[in-house]
């Protein structure tokens, strides 16, 4: 799911400000992509990094909703 430099040091943008988002809540990024309370703030970091044609053909609340029926296999990604 993240980049990797040779350093093995993450780059990618929306990986990272989830990260924040989850250390910051004293919570795993599992944790809160699974969590109904986090939803709409994880849904938002996801779709502010989305490309913008995407954006443009699906509104917030369309992708909110999809996300939220897969947040599950999106999560059978994440670290521990």
């Amino acid at each position: 799911m993240s980049k990797k430099d040779n350093n093995g040091i993450i780059k990618d943008k929306t990986y990272k400000e989830l990260d924040s988002y989850a250390k910051e809540h004293g919570k795993t990024m599992k944790e809160v992509v699974l969590s109904d309370e986090h939803l709409e703030n994880v849904t938002a970091i996801l779709y502010k990094h989305l490309p913008k044609i995407i954006q443009w053909s699906q509104k917030k609340e369309t992708f909110q909703n999809a996300f939220k029926m897969k947040r599950e296999e999106f999560a059978a990604h994440l670290p521990e």
